[in-house]
């Protein structure tokens, strides 16, 4: 393997633990809200510069399971990829990952419906 392939593979592996650390924690929101019923220090509403899916626990657990299905299923193709060792796929599963946790900030960053 190349110089260039090595450091590849190392970029595509640093994105995989990144979405699945995001993965991880929406995923964790999730069970903590939904689960645990640990919602008593959760500021809902829309009064403290919340974004919009702060309206209520369900639609903040509905949209953290979401997020935690989608960054789950990213790390699972990047890895899978990685595996196989497909260059191109592997890019194109990055880039789209990419592409997802930026619509996701975006989402986030929304405070009304």
């Amino acid at each position: 393997m190349s110089f260039k392939n090595i450091i590849f593979w190392n970029i595509v592996l640093i994105f995989n633990t990144l979405y699945a650390i995001f993965a991880v924690i929406t995923l964790y929101e999730f069970y903590n809200v939904a689960i645990l019923n640990n919602v008593r220090n959760y500021p809902w509403g829309l009064e403290h510069e919340n974004p919009w899916y702060y309206i209520n626990g369900n639609t903040y657990e509905n949209v953290m399971l979401a997020e935690g299905i989608i960054f789950s299923t990213c790390t699972i193709t990047i890895f899978y990829q990685f595996i196989k060792l497909r260059k191109m796929a592997a890019f194109y599963a990055v880039l789209i990952s990419t592409f997802i946790f930026i619509l996701s900030i975006v989402n986030g960053n929304y405070k009304y419906l």
